[in-house]
């Protein structure tokens, strides 16, 4: 292998996204970068704070010789550095490189996706602070522990760190998963109004989940907020210390608190509520997370509905998560619990796609929760997840998978899929089968594990979701970037997917004048430099321009991030 450092630079740069491979690779350099990337699938960073010395361990793979267990450095040697970024991935801070420290950086939500894969396991103790409960409840705290092992299993117990006020259920809370059971105890959420009195105590198990069940999957943002940055989008980032500073709104990690909120009563924020997220620099593990208030009329709204008397610009919500050595337990589900069964049977079937290397065939079998019956196969690396569900009974004028009505098409091998404005699902339609393939990775990912499967081809005209236009009336705006378009009599709906709630819609149809205002409370406003009406609870900004009549529709945006899309938006 040439010792060449320039030529080391040059890989290394390529294996972290910051350049273009070399072409001109000789045969040993082509053997060692595949050793790399062999090695850089097989070792896990698992909540230690110095990465492992894999350069022994590439070497030897070069040589034909199988690794030993990993070991902490003890010798920098200049090798190192390129060994440990094809390693770690994206995960690897070099000085002047793009996530050095003090340095914005907007390539985080790339490297987390590529990160998720070397999250082997966590355990961590977990502090929360709840503020601005309950008018009798300013501040309420629970500590516990978080407990992970790659892919789908999670404890999470946390308990009320002070004494609960009199009449007060104390709010202390169990969540388990653990691949294809679940159980939950705690506090029921209830309206804040009726709290104390309303809150009671539930306990659930179900039992025969599919791996990664949509409505299980949000705990897992607790490790690696995945959730947060998919579709992956820049997202301006700051590295201060050993973390990885990212500030940003309550809508973008919807399904992080959701995960919190899954088990218990713990306190609800709102969409646009001010959020600072801190992830470990090395693993983009969480390590803590701070809620602000917001103060704009949609938050003010929503305050008065649902109880809550927070003041604009203090913080409600802080969680912190510290890496700590926990030791082994069981959690065995609660007794005397009737579980609820999710309808998936484990089978011996053949795998089926392309998976990314490093990915293993995880848990696969037969689910007949009341629709077709389906074969699902999942697999996994780390944090990181593929599922794949196949069915040879779908029979609705619409595609698997519930992608809703808006979907674009996209190549897929010599066929065509279909995906979600979100770029989340990958749908492909045949005379003979279905399939839908979801995932904690991007859509490239699940495009390159889709092909083979099956010959995806065009779906049925009529079907609603063939509705889609790729030709914008004359007159009509579109926002920049990706967005999907429908047209249905003279009303084209245009949708922009987005990370967590941050998507939208934009309605637009030929008129003169506006409809008569919704019943709900409505502001007067401008955009465009034209008058304007928001109405806060329904999350609308409409506005006439030049023959139309415009809407944007966005529950999770403000009045200032709807004025500023329509600002943006540009003709075709």
């Amino acid at each position: 292998m040439a010792d060449d450092g320039r030529r080391l630079a040059e890989i290394s740069a390529a294996l972290d996204g910051e350049g273009p491979m070399p072409t001109d690779l000789d045969p040993s350099e082509t053997e060692f970068l595949d050793a790399a990337r062999r090695v850089r699938a097989a070792f896990r960073i698992q909540e230690t704070a110095t990465p492992p010395d894999v350069t022994d361990a590439v070497r030897r793979e070069v040589a034909g010789q199988r690794p030993r267990p990993w070991r902490r450095p003890t010798l920098a040697v200049a090798a190192a550095v390129f060994v440990v970024a094809a390693a770690v991935g994206a995960l690897a801070v070099r000085p002047g490189g793009p996530a050095s420290p003090g340095v914005a950086f907007a390539q985080v939500g790339q490297r987390l996706i590529e990160a998720q894969t070397t999250v082997a396991s966590l355990d961590a103790m977990v502090d929360v602070v709840e503020r601005g409960v309950h008018p009798d409840v300013p501040e309420r705290r629970l500590r516990g522990s978080l407990r992970y092992r790659a892919p789908e299993r999670l404890w999470l117990h946390l308990e009320q760190a002070d004494p609960a006020p009199e009449g007060w259920p104390r709010n202390d809370l169990d969540l388990v998963m653990d691949e294809g059971t679940t159980w939950q105890r705690g506090l029921d959420d209830c309206p804040v109004g009726a709290q104390p009195g309303c809150l009671t105590l539930s306990e659930r198990v179900i039992t025969d989940l599919p791996p990664f069940a949509s409505e299980w999957i949000a705990p897992l943002d607790l490790v690696v907020p995945v959730g947060a940055f998919l579709p992956i989008t820049d997202t301006n980032a700051t590295e201060v210390g050993e973390r990885v500073v990212i500030d940003t709104t309550a809508a973008r990690i919807d399904r992080l608190v959701e995960g919190l909120r899954t088990a218990g009563a713990i306190r609800a924020v709102h969409p646009t509520d001010a959020v600072r997220l801190e992830l470990d620099r090395a693993s983009l593990t969480l390590r803590r997370l701070t809620a602000v208030a917001a103060g704009n009329a949609a938050r003010a709204n929503w305050a008065a509905t649902n109880g809550y008397r927070d003041r604009p610009g203090s913080e409600i919500l802080a969680v912190t998560v510290t890496a700590a050595s926990l030791p082994e337990a069981d959690f065995p589900p609660p007794p005397g619990v009737a579980p609820a069964r999710a309808g998936f049977l484990p089978s011996a079937l053949a795998p089926v796609g392309r998976p990314p290397r490093g990915y293993a065939l995880h848990r696969v079998g037969e689910l007949q929760d009341g629709g077709p019956l389906t074969r699902v196969y999942s697999y996994s690396d780390g944090r990181a997840w593929i599922r794949i569900d196949v069915t040879d009974e779908w029979d609705q004028p619409r595609l698997f998978g519930t992608l809703g009505p808006l979907v674009r098409a996209v190549p897929v091998g010599a066929g065509t899929g279909y995906t979600d404005p979100d770029g989340t699902k990958l749908a492909l339609h045949s005379p003979d089968l279905d399939v839908v393939l979801t995932g904690s990775v991007g859509l490239d990912v699940l495009v390159a594990a889709a092909s083979g499967i099956v010959t995806g081809v065009p779906i049925d005209p009529r079907w609603e979701q063939a509705q889609h236009v790729t030709t914008i009336p004359s007159g009509a705006l579109v926002p920049e970037g990706d967005h999907l378009a429908v047209l249905s009599g003279e009303e084209l709906v245009i949708a922009v997917g987005g990370p967590g709630r941050t998507g939208f819609q934009l309605v637009q149809r030929p008129a003169h004048l506006l409809p008569p205002p919704p019943k709900a409370d409505v502001i007067q406003t401008e955009a465009r430099g034209r008058p304007a009406r928001y109405a806060p609870r329904l999350g609308t900004l409409t506005w006439l321009e030049d023959g139309w009549m415009r809407e944007l529709r966005a529950d999770a945006l403000d009045l200032a991030a709807l004025r500023s899309i329509a600002s943006s938006l540009v003709e075709p």
